[in-house]
């Protein structure tokens, strides 16, 4: 009988451990599962709010450069709208200028003539010089002076000038105007000589130099 007691005091108490276990188990898992759901419901809300503030960073960064884009256009238009105010309007002329060039020993004008036909004139006698144009016609008027025999050279040469109302003709930064003299090179010549006519097909009158010069080219 003693021992019958003693496995029934046995039993009593593996049911009542068994029962505190549970009873005590249930709760703490319970706790365990609902902090775990927070833990993840506040991770999933750190993300969202992170793809949040990323999101706003990207609109603000394009606003941005939207705005500045604005900016830079509005600039661009502005400088242009200026520039095309106050900047000089030059346009493209294709002119025709006869070049005097005298005193030329008589045998000498003999030498340059064939060379000088539909070559290159340019604007002094320097490497880098201006080239004006091609000489598209030569004429040679002899004379003779203190019994020397001399040839006067008139060099018609077609240019491609810009043209501005009120400034006149240039090519590059020389100005065209007749009855200016200056230093010329042609093929095989380096002279003095003076600008006696320039001819522009869309302007009516011919700008000369003195008559005395033109006369002569007439004769």
């Amino acid at each position: 009988m003693a021992v019958n007691h003693e496995r029934d005091n046995r039993d009593s108490l593996k049911k009542a451990s068994s029962l505190e276990g549970d009873a005590l188990s249930a709760p703490s898992l319970q706790a365990t599962k609902t902090e775990k759901r927070s833990k993840d419901t506040q991770g999933d809300r750190a993300l969202t709010g992170k793809r949040r503030s990323v999101w706003k960073g990207l609109v603000a960064d394009g606003i941005l450069l939207l705005l500045l884009a604005g900016v830079v256009f509005g600039i661009w238009r502005g400088y242009n709208a200026v520039k095309s105010i106050y900047a000089p309007v030059w346009s493209q002329r294709e002119i025709e200028i006869c070049i005097k060039i005298s005193n030329i020993d008589y045998d000498r004008a003999d030498e340059l003539l064939p060379g000088l036909y539909e070559h290159p004139l340019w604007h002094s006698d320097a490497a880098d010089g201006v080239r004006l144009g091609n000489v598209s016609d030569v004429r040679a008027i002899p004379s003779t002076i203190d019994g020397r025999e001399i040839m006067t050279l008139y060099l018609t040469v077609s240019v491609t000038a810009q043209y501005r109302n009120g400034e006149g003709y240039f090519v590059e930064d020389v100005r065209l105007l007749a009855g200016e003299r200056a230093i010329y090179r042609a093929n095989g010549l380096v002279a003095e000589g003076t600008m006696i006519s320039l001819t522009d097909p869309q302007v009516a009158v011919e700008t000369a130099a003195p008559e005395a010069d033109t006369e002569e080219v007439l004769a």
